[in-house]
């Protein structure tokens, strides 16, 4: 058993984050928080606020903008107060986040000064929606024996005989190192094996989706127009309960950005599914990570509360948590884009239309769920990128029985959202700041 919140070599596991988030014993609630007023809320039963401080932030668009440090209330246990903080104006059209939080002015014997005490965060304004202008330029498709090309000033695009994304390269540089494919499979933690016959991993082999067949139905190309060609394909999935049919429609436009629209459209008596998403490879070299989401650490659909959303760097061989037993770990939700670039800073930017969540590993699935401890995952020099609407929630009332709660279940019906792909190019240090 390896249950709980520290491992047995004393590395603390992700959800430490989410309890000591949600268990923080100062409070938060946003009076006008546009205009910087926040009432706080002393928790505790006994002790003051005296030797804390407080800081602030204004993200916006994943960038701070602005912020400050200034004494918390010396409130009483039990008492609020609400506190005017200097915000200027965010600007029009960006999304903006006011953080706020506590930790210790002076040292104490647990912890140094800095150390954080509680926080909390507010959204002070949603995001314009993106433009619809479309960039200048011309783009031609071609057809081959082995699929479509699209080419433009300084990208080329390859679609295979199944009409999936299969290169994609950028001034002469080559993005991916496999093809895009849809994927609802993510290796059982050790909450999904959990009762036996009844856990929602047996079900899901029961259901064969860890081994789903796949039959192309149709493959089109189109130009349309000058500036913009399209690749659309339908992949009939199936298993042991029904199918599942990937409808994924590519837009190229004239700068070399790719719009993916996904339609997943269920057919049978599927149990919950364990994801609804896409996954591709990315040559090695592409390790140096950043996103705009939740983090730094792992979150999930039902354990995202100590995650803050923030502008965030990683390395793709750090991206996971290693359990115990390998399992699926290190997904990052509420995203909004993200970016793996080489040593250079050119690679890729995936964007959503909508929130999404990523993985990022430098082992694939399959190297995951054969290995039987962690130090036998096999690498195999590429990195494997999930990108998905969204994972079925972890559950961990207990772990002993299938007890994820119902609204943080994939139900098997349809499913429809986009991604934007484009090349990533340095275009200068990226400011990340955390309270």
């Amino acid at each position: 058993m390896n249950d709980g919140l520290i491992l047995a070599d004393r590395i603390a596991q992700p959800e430490m984050q989410e309890v000591k988030k949600v268990q923080q014993y100062v409070k938060f609630e946003a009076v006008d928080a546009r205009r910087g007023q926040i009432k706080i809320t002393n928790s505790y039963d006994f002790r003051s606020l005296d030797g804390l401080g407080l800081a602030w932030q204004v993200i916006e668009d994943g960038r701070m903008s602005q912020g400050g440090k200034l004494p918390a209330p010396k409130l009483a246990a039990g008492k609020s107060e609400v506190v005017s903080l200097p915000i200027r104006s965010v600007k029009p059209g960006t999304e903006a986040f006011l953080s706020v939080s506590v930790h210790l002015a002076e040292n104490e014997t647990w912890a140094p000064p800095g150390h954080g005490v509680a926080w909390e965060q507010f959204e002070l304004q949603q995001p314009a929606l993106p433009s619809t202008n479309r960039p200048a330029g011309e783009v031609k498709l071609t057809e081959s024996g082995n699929g479509f090309v699209v080419t433009g000033e300084d990208f080329r695009v390859g679609f295979d005989q199944n009409g999936a994304l299969s290169s994609y390269q950028w001034q002469g540089a080559e993005l991916l190192a496999s093809g895009l494919r849809p994927n609802l499979w993510r290796v059982p933690t050790d909450n999904d094996e959990g009762g036996g016959e009844r856990s929602f991993a047996s079900r899901w082999r029961q259901a064969g989706l860890d081994q789903l067949s796949a039959k192309v139905q149709e493959v089109k190309g189109e130009q349309l127009g000058a500036g913009e060609a399209r690749v659309s394909s339908v992949l009939v999935l199936t298993g042991k309960k029904g199918t599942i049919t990937y409808r994924a429609t590519y837009s190229v436009a004239a700068d070399g950005a790719i719009a993916l629209q996904s339609d997943f459209k269920s057919d049978g008596d599927w149990p919950p599914l364990p994801k609804v998403g896409v996954q591709l490879q990315l040559p090695g070299q592409f390790t140096d990570v950043e996103w705009y989401g939740r983090g730094p650490h792992e979150s999930y659909w039902d354990r995202k509360t100590g995650a803050r959303v923030d502008t965030y760097r990683g390395k793709a061989a750090e991206m996971h948590f290693l359990q115990v037993n390998p399992q699926e770990s290190g997904n990052r939700s509420d995203v909004r884009w993200v970016q793996l670039t080489n040593a250079s800073g050119i690679g890729l930017e995936v964007s959503g239309e909508g929130l999404f969540n990523f993985t990022v590993h430098d082992y694939t699935d399959q190297a995951l769920m054969e290995a039987k401890k962690t130090q036998e995952i096999v690498r195999d020099g590429k990195i494997t990128l999930s990108l998905d609407l969204q994972q079925m929630g972890l559950g961990g009332d207990d772990s002993w029985s299938p007890r994820t709660h119902p609204q943080y279940l994939l139900t098997a019906k349809d499913y429809s959202f986009v991604l934007n792909f484009k090349p990533a190019t340095k275009n200068g240090d990226t400011l990340v700041m955390r309270l």
